[in-house]
């Protein structure tokens, strides 16, 4: 089973460095989204509300950005995104991991891929992967992976990302991912036809820190643009105003959960709007809420499989 490959590297540090949350503390945390959710549930009786100038099409506009930008931001924070794709990928190359076809070569630092398969690997359910081919260069320098229009292909859809930039590590009494900036130029399905779409993460960070043997709190904060995307162009600020806990298996270290406990705020920054997602303790759903100016235009319970578009 792959795990988390950005985990998984962190995980001996943390291990040291990172004390054992109580059970009080995960307690704790959990209570704190049972409130939350509980008025979620008093903002879902008061029904879908909209104001007085938004039209029908911007409220869908909002909508479908909502959705599109939670999807991805979520996947990224919940180690399933592009991400988690690209160090796996990179810190197979760096064990002398083979190709299942195709090859690269490290020379002084770089690793130049080409047409390798079965590094990188993307995230297609909880714990759910499928080989992406690598073409292109990655510089290695002091635990920080440098992406030289690296390519990943998926040769069933077709589907392609090109990725350019810095995925920087920092320890401390927490491991953290950081990016300065990270362009990722995507060509996706629409329908029946292929469009080209701009992604950039900015100011990006994802703070990992293991509570106990068997959960992880994950807390992200960061900024997400979109350029010609299914639903047009947005940007979008990313802040867990609650760490997301996971569970993780103690024999593997897999993920082994979807969250249970957290809150996420995902503001459009071109329509004043806020998006906030709470896991619910089941750990199979969770509660969202849209709000433009305060005033909520939809709400409700959704699966995380639907919300990250992974098969049920």
């Amino acid at each position: 089973m792959k795990k988390s490959l950005i985990y998984t590297a962190f995980l001996g540090a943390l291990l040291v460095m990172t004390g054992c949350g109580s059970s009080d503390e995960s307690s704790e945390n959990n209570s704190q989204n049972s409130n939350t959710g509980g008025n979620s549930s008093e903002q879902n009786n008061e029904g879908n509300q909209t104001t007085d100038t938004l039209t029908e099409t911007q409220r869908q506009k909002i909508l479908e950005v909502s959705e599109e930008s939670g999807a991805i931001v979520l996947k990224e924070s919940l180690l399933g995104g592009v991400i988690d794709t690209l160090v796996f990928g990179t810190d197979e190359a760096e064990a002398d991991e083979k190709c299942s076809s195709g090859s690269y070569v490290k020379t002084a630092g770089v690793i130049t891929f080409t047409n390798c398969e079965g590094l990188f690997k993307t995230a297609t359910g909880l714990n759910q992967y499928k080989d992406l081919t690598a073409s292109g260069k990655v510089t290695v320098t002091d635990g920080n992976f440098t992406y030289q229009d690296l390519i990943l292909r998926d040769s069933d859809s077709g589907e392609s990302k090109t990725v350019n930039g810095t995925v920087k590590f920092s320890s401390g009494s927490t491991e953290q991912d950081l990016i300065d900036s990270l362009e990722i130029k995507a060509t996706e399905k629409n329908g029946s036809a292929f469009i080209d779409v701009t992604y950039k993460l900015e100011n990006y960070k994802l703070i990992y820190d293991q509570k106990s043997g068997s959960e992880l709190a994950l807390t992200t904060t960061g900024t997400l643009t979109a350029t010609n995307s299914s639903v047009g162009d947005y940007k979008v600020n990313i802040t867990n105003t609650q760490p997301f806990f996971v569970q993780i298996d103690a024999d593997d270290e897999a993920i082994s959960s979807y969250p249970y406990s957290g809150v996420m705020q995902i503001e459009d920054l071109n329509n004043q709007a806020v998006t906030t997602i709470t896991a619910n303790t089941d750990k199979k759903t969770l509660l969202y809420s849209v709000k433009v100016s305060e005033k909520e235009i939809a709400n409700g319970t959704k699966t995380w499989q639907e919300v990250l578009g992974f098969s049920q």
